[in-house]
């Protein structure tokens, strides 16, 4: 019998991974999604059932996969699919809408790229804890969100075990060293009065560089990266303390309440003080 649940993740200022929306859907006969374009990833995993995915690829290319059982796949953002369930054995999945700096690269490794979004099993064993890492998320979702974040890594880290196309990770590189070097340093000194250019002379590389160098890693720009790093800081202290947004700006480097309440909203959404409102805990 057709059925579906959808729950929408309220704590959503996590930098590395972070959901934004996930449920459960027992198709019933030739339900469809799309053809629409998302702002992030997409991913579905198939308890029971079939049915049919469609994407375009970097070339323009339309794909159909016929899919089933232990079986997934990915939509990255901005990427147009249509996927539909069949009309005999419609599938059961589960979703998930998550992003964050290590996103792309987590699917990367399991080897889920634009042109191949598809998943496969080659480990079982890993493929059981992921499906057990699925269902935790779902009996969870009105749980403390990071007790649900904390098995969204452990379905993370299972789905890359099991996967048929997952990539061996390559010994870290320079560029990386340099980008490890840039976080520790926001770490550090991200309350301070710090620009991009300190960031560059401390890892003693020009600024124009050291943006590349960090973008090519992290998939994010480095001014992006230390504006979210800040907001993300923000809401912890907005959440856990009763402290003003006036001083909680100027704890998170914003010397202009103006500047970092446009900021807040623009990346979240809300005003700091609705933020607060809506996700304060008790």
């Amino acid at each position: 019998m057709p059925e579906r649940k959808s729950f929408v993740f309220s704590g959503n200022h996590f930098l590395d991974l972070n959901i934004y929306h996930f449920g459960h859907e027992s198709c019933k006969p030739l339900h469809s999604s799309g053809p629409i374009k998302r702002d992030n990833l997409l991913l579905h995993y198939i308890f029971s059932g079939k049915g049919v995915f469609r994407y375009r690829d970097n070339a323009g290319r339309d794909n159909e996969c016929c899919l089933g059982e232990g079986q997934g796949f990915l939509i990255w953002p901005d990427q147009e699919y249509l996927y539909t369930a069949d009309s005999k054995a419609p599938w059961e999945y589960v979703w998930i809408e998550f992003d964050g700096f290590k996103a792309k690269g987590i699917m990367s490794e399991a080897g889920l790229t634009f042109d191949d979004p598809v998943y496969c099993v080659r480990n079982v064993r890993e493929q059981n804890k992921m499906k057990n890492a699925l269902l935790d998320i779902l009996n969870r979702a009105d749980r403390p969100f990071l007790e649900v974040i904390g098995h969204f890594y452990l379905f993370m880290s299972a789905f890359i075990a099991s996967s048929s196309k997952r990539k061996e990770v390559s010994r870290s590189t320079l560029r990386e060293f340099y980008a490890r070097e840039a976080i520790a340093y926001i770490e550090r000194h991200y309350h301070e009065n710090i620009s991009v250019q300190n960031i560059a002379a401390y890892c003693r590389l020009d600024r124009s560089y050291m943006g590349k160098i960090f973008k090519s890693v992290m998939n994010i720009g480095l001014q992006d990266f230390l504006m979210r790093y800040r907001i993300s800081k923000a809401c912890d202290i907005l959440q856990t303390t009763s402290h003003s947004i006036g001083e909680i700006s100027a704890m998170v480097g914003y010397s202009n309440l103006y500047n970092f309440s446009r900021t807040f909203r623009t990346i979240m959404g809300i005003s700091p003080s609705y933020w607060r409102t809506t996700n304060k805990l008790r």
